[in-house]
């Protein structure tokens, strides 16, 4: 009985947090950085991590790669690294880019749909799984400290 007690005393409340994470960061980009430029990509800083896919007898490997963003905001140019890697074989292409900026920290942008699909179905599984966690640990709480 105590393995589950810790499971669900770790686990649900981990999930939730990082689902609550997430979704903060994107709205908080979201809400922020309401300008909006066109951008460039003029350069791809490739990551250290690089993923095996097989293909046939041997692997060939993929590269993150993270473009590097050049705009206009404020009077300034800004030349800004993105945390958003894109995945793929060879450099990927360089070119315009629309984009959003907040005017209070000109650093901090945005690129419309760089949130997909599959990124709020992760945040929504992360709050739906760590909150049924959380409850289901809420409620044994309630029901011990009633007994």
């Amino acid at each position: 009985m105590g393995i589950f007690a810790a499971a669900f005393l770790i686990v649900g409340p981990s999930l939730l947090s990082v689902g609550l994470w997430k979704l903060c960061r994107h709205l908080h980009k979201r809400l922020r950085c309401t300008v909006r430029t066109e951008g460039e990509v003029v350069a791809f800083v490739p990551g250290k991590w690089k993923k095996p896919v097989k293909r046939g007898v041997r692997h060939i490997y993929y590269t993150r790669w993270f473009p590097v963003y050049e705009y206009n905001a404020e009077g300034q140019r800004i030349r800004r690294k993105s945390k958003i890697p894109v995945l793929a074989l060879q450099e990927p292409e360089k070119g315009a880019e629309s984009l959003r900026y907040d005017p209070r920290f000109p650093e901090r942008f945005y690129i419309p749909g760089e949130f997909t699909k599959m990124d709020w179905v992760v945040t929504g599984m992360l709050l739906y799984v760590g909150g049924g966690f959380t409850a289901f640990l809420v409620y044994g709480v309630i029901g011990w400290l009633t007994a």
